[in-house]
């Protein structure tokens, strides 16, 4: 979608995502291009290195980056320069840091780390999808390098450092919304597998996928993903009240989030 203004002409991009929008975003080419517009909110994951230092870091290999030249422009053209990682951590662990300088660790998108500023939402209508989903979206940032790697700067080929983001998106049949983790996310990916088993117990053998009876004989953790056409009924049950309840308990006080913020959306 194009549209002629008093600075030229802009290009909207529309893409159509498998999983949730929010992991297309996190995955971004640079830390400065990590922000983003909701409903009520804006959100900037890296907003002290972005706005603050006016630096941007790569966020994949630079030989996977198509557009380099370009993007290299744009964000010199407003006075961000990009470099590979921070200083700090380039210097890891040979030189001490901070919480604000370091980019590396865990993260939730909602956390103390970004900027959340809350918009005007007179005359909106509400998204129905709860904010929690993206507070909550829990990622990992690493590097590609570290103290331990030989550089490799004699190779032929040597290694470029960037960072990287780590994450799981968990996606569940009792589960209305999927939900993103720094981590495997294994007690909730078993938790929610069960509850689904549960149900497709109690819907009786004559409503149950045909292949549900051999995937649970065939292994004593039973891959789920052989149902994936599968269309609940309308009585089917979803638990995204318990999700939150869970990550409450990962993230205790992390935010201030209604309890029954999941199950009326």
């Amino acid at each position: 979608m194009e549209r002629d203004t008093v600075e030229g002409r802009q290009t909207v991009y529309i893409r159509e995502t498998e999983h949730t929008p929010l992991f297309v975003i996190l995955n971004s080419i640079l830390t400065c291009d990590v922000n983003f517009i909701t409903w009520n909110k804006a959100y900037s994951v890296f907003p002290y290195h972005t706005f603050i230092l006016k630096q941007g870091h790569l966020l994949m290999d630079i030989k996977h980056w198509e557009h380099l030249p370009q993007e290299l422009a744009k964000w010199m053209r407003v006075g961000i320069d990009i470099a590979p990682c921070s200083l700090p951590d380039a210097l890891l662990p040979h030189a001490k840091t901070d919480s604000t300088s370091t980019l590396l660790g865990n993260r939730l998108v909602g956390d103390q780390s970004s900027w959340v500023v809350p918009l005007n939402t007179d005359y909106v209508t509400p998204s129905p999808f709860p904010d929690l989903l993206i507070d909550y979206a829990g990622f990992e940032v690493t590097t590609f390098l570290n103290d331990e790697t030989e550089t490799l700067l004699d190779s032929p080929s040597p290694q470029f450092n960037h960072y990287t983001l780590e994450m799981t998106v968990v996606k569940s049949f009792v589960l209305r919304h999927q939900y993103i983790f720094a981590d495997k996310a294994y007690p909730e990916q078993h938790h929610f597998r069960g509850r689904t088993i549960v149900q497709l117990y109690a819907l009786g053998a004559a409503r149950r996928p045909s292949v549900f009876a051999q995937i649970l004989a065939q292994t004593n953790h039973p891959n789920l993903r052989a149902i994936a056409g599968f269309v609940p009924p309308d009585s089917w049950k979803y638990y995204d009240n318990k999700m939150l309840k869970m990550l409450e308990m990962r993230y205790p006080g992390a935010f201030q989030v209604a309890a029954g913020e999941v199950a009326e959306k």
